[in-house]
């Protein structure tokens, strides 16, 4: 398959005992801002993580932010009104015409743990559907390559 490891697995342990009260919460989104344009809902949506790194901290979402400057991620997100987790496309930038990359205040601490509406659920995921690619080795298989020569 040509990337690292047997099975092309990666493998990660995360503790998530206490995960409910290392949340970012939604406050405010700006019209217009990379936020509003990813659909993110003030006051009921929870940044969750990337595929790769769990949100811990505003600093971690900040780090991710900075990472993908002009650039598109994918962020996992929980609604509290809908209590479904989904993925959000979202593109930092500065140039949106406001603050910030995100275009969004948002609070963690204990005023911002899940309601408690949410905290007996088992909640629900948006299913994603992936598109496979062809593999450019498997590409070349089926073409038949001719050499040009003088």
């Amino acid at each position: 398959w040509g990337g690292a490891g047997l099975l092309g697995v990666t493998i990660r342990l995360d503790n998530y005992g206490g995960a409910d009260e290392r949340l970012i919460r939604v406050l405010s989104v700006e019209h217009n801002s990379p936020a509003a344009i990813a659909g993110l809902v003030p006051m009921s949506d929870f940044l969750l993580g990337t595929t790769s790194t769990s949100f811990e901290s505003d600093e971690v979402l900040a780090e991710v932010l900075m990472m993908h400057v002009d650039r598109i991620v994918e962020i996992y997100v929980y609604s509290s009104e809908s209590d479904v987790v989904r993925v959000v496309t979202l593109m930092p930038t500065l140039s949106w015409g406001g603050r910030g990359l995100l275009g969004a205040e948002v609070g963690t601490g204990y005023l911002h743990r899940f309601p408690k509406s949410c905290r007996g659920t088992d909640g629900r995921s948006v299913e994603r559907k992936v598109k496979m690619g062809v593999r450019p080795t498997e590409a070349l298989e089926g073409k038949k390559v001719e050499s040009v020569s003088e």
